[in-house]
Order: structure tokens, then sequence, then C-alpha cells
């Protein structure tokens, strides 16, 4: 990327969102083994566009770092585990399921929340940019 130019404004984590979202409303859809290869996939892949896109040192770099600190932050903070955990007796397969795609899905956030605070401090990072 050009140093000159300002990067599209794009919502890297709008995937995670969307899986939140649906999994909030309680939508009847089905989550397996595959999904969750998928999210720990599709977090290493923010995590390489971000930091690519830091390494390019594009015109408002801060405010991308900020725009997806935040959003990161408000996706963490929607995930309440404890709110999740019910009588052990009572809990179904599919309940403990969901419980650990939230787990996955806070840590993941919680990690990136720690990458991007590194950039915006400008702390040194190692990356491999193919």
């Amino acid at each position: 990327m050009d140093n000159r130019e300002s990067p599209v404004v794009k919502n890297y984590l709008v995937r995670i969102g969307v899986l939140l979202m649906d999994m909030k409303r309680a939508l009847d859809f089905e989550v397996d083994n595959d999904q969750l290869v998928f999210l720990e996939g599709e977090f290493e892949r923010i995590q390489t566009a971000i930091a690519e896109i830091w390494a390019d040192k594009p015109i408002g770099l801060a405010y991308f770092l900020e725009f997806h600190l935040a959003e990161a932050r408000r996706l963490k903070g929607q995930i309440n585990l404890k709110a999740l955990i019910k009588e052990v007796d009572k809990m179904t397969d599919a309940d403990i399921f969901r419980i650990n795609i939230y787990t996955l899905l806070k840590y993941n956030l919680n990690d990136l929340i720690t990458l991007l605070n590194k950039l915006i401090k400008g702390e040194g990072i190692n990356i491999t940019i193919p």
C-alpha cells in the first residue's frame, strides 16, 4: 500500500460480529467443528491483515487501529460466559458446545486486543509478512 494513501476503512471483525449476533438471537443454525477451525483461521487472517496494514504505515493508521480496538472490545463485552453456564446437570451437549464457541471467541478477541494495544503504543512485534 502506498504510504500516502489511506486504507479503506474496512471492519475486519464483521464476520465475528455477525456470528455473535446470530448466536445471541439463538438462530437455528448448525455450528460444528469445521466452523471452529474456520474461527481459528479467521482470527489469524484478521491479525495478519491488521499487522500488514500497520507495517505499511498508511495515512489514517491511528484511526484504523483505534477503530478495530474499540470494535474488538465491544464484541468481547457482548460475551458473558457466566450468564451462559447453567446447572451442570441441565446442560446439553449443544449448550456446552456453544459455551466453547463463546470461550474461543473471547480468548481470540482478547489476543487481538493485546496485539492492537501493542501496535498503537508502537511496541515491537515479530511479524513475518509473506
